[in-house]
Formats: structure tokens, sequence, C-alpha cells
């Protein structure tokens, strides 16, 4: 039985522990297939030393982060009702979720030549999970939709080039970054906070141009 079908029993069984020990070996699998994909020519003792520290700290990182959602996550997924009752705690708990699943996507996709099915299943958590992060934050805050979206708007174009070096083997040329959805809806948003309906339809009408 490989890792796969591993996961999906947890999911249809509801066992957050084993699918968080799926998720724990897979974030390390993704770390160290980064490190080798960043390994650089160390001549010095002192150099080496250094780069072997990292290297332990990311993956020590890496294991205490899913240890403590594991023992967190029983506990507060139950409890997700609205954005007013999940703490800021447990809204840590779900970035770091959602960024291990990111690098588990970003991993799968970009250095390995054949994809892993289950390191693709959990990529796709991390979608969802951004997107309830943003929902909360813009429930939260909705005087603040228009700086919300200045600065979506300015890190979406700061990371395109990234974006389009590292997939450009797997996405054309003019595909855009997910900063740019967020940034868009965050906008359509603004203007309705601001000028009501009208402005959100005047916002939907020229998105095209």
């Amino acid at each position: 039985m490989n890792d796969f079908h591993i996961l999906s029993i947890c999911i249809q069984n509801k066992d957050v522990a084993g699918a968080m020990r799926v998720l724990r070996d897979k974030s390390e699998f993704a770390v160290r297939k980064i490190l080798e994909k960043l390994r650089v020519r160390i001549t010095t003792q002192t150099g080496r030393a250094f780069w072997h520290y990292v290297q332990g700290w990311l993956l020590t990182a890496c294991r205490q982060g899913i240890y403590s959602m594991n023992h967190s996550l029983p506990d507060v997924l139950p409890t997700i009702r609205n954005a007013s009752q999940l703490s800021p705690a447990a809204l840590d708990m779900v970035k770091l979720l959602a960024l291990l699943a990111m690098i588990i996507d970003h991993t799968n996709t970009v250095f390995l030549s054949s994809a892993l099915p289950v390191m693709y299943a959990l990529g796709r958590m991390a979608f969802p999970l951004f997107t309830l992060i943003w929902a909360m934050n813009v429930q939260r805050t909705p005087e603040r939709l228009q700086k919300r979206a200045n600065r979506l708007w300015i890190w979406a174009v700061i990371t395109q080039p990234v974006f389009s070096l590292a997939f450009q083997n797997q996405q054309p040329w003019w595909a855009l970054n997910i900063l740019f959805v967020f940034a868009g809806v965050t906008q359509l948003l603004a203007l309705q906070y601001r000028h009501g309906r009208k402005g959100m339809l005047a916002g939907i009408c020229s998105w095209p141009l």
C-alpha cells in the first residue's frame, strides 16, 4: 500500500494523526530535495559545518511544526465556525499547514522528474488553506481592504519573475502567480466596501481591460 492510499484511508476515517504522519514524511522529503538542489560547493570546514547546521535546523523545524500541528489540529478543527472563533495560535497552525503543503506541491512540480501522486494530493491543500486565511483576514478588518489589495498587487508583481522562471517548463509564459487572484478579488471587495455594489460592478466590467 503506497502513501497515496494511506492518505486516502486516513481522510475517509477522519484520522488526523495518520494524515499528519504522511504530511510529515513528505515535508521532510520535500525539504531534503530542495536542499539537494540548493547545495553549493563549500571548501572551508567552517562553511561545511554551517551548511550542515542549516540543513539540520530546517529539518528539525519541519518535524517540530508537524508535531505541534498533530497535537493541535484535532482540537482546532471541530471548533471552527467563523473567523472570531479561531484564535491567533490556531490561525498560525493553518498558515504553517498551508506553507508545508505549498512546499510539497512546488517540490513535486519543479524538482522531481516524475511527480508523486501523494505529494500532488497533499499540495492541493495549499490554495484552499491560503484562501481560508485570506477570507478570515478580510472578514475581520474590512476597513483595510484597499491597503491589503495594494500590498497584494505589489507582492504579485515582485514575485512574478520568480514564478515565471521556476515554472517555465510547466506553465505558459503569460501565466500569472496566485497572488494576482487574491489581489484582484481583494480589490473588488475594496471597491464594494467603498462604493457599494456599483463599485464592484465597475471593477468587474473594467477587469478585461
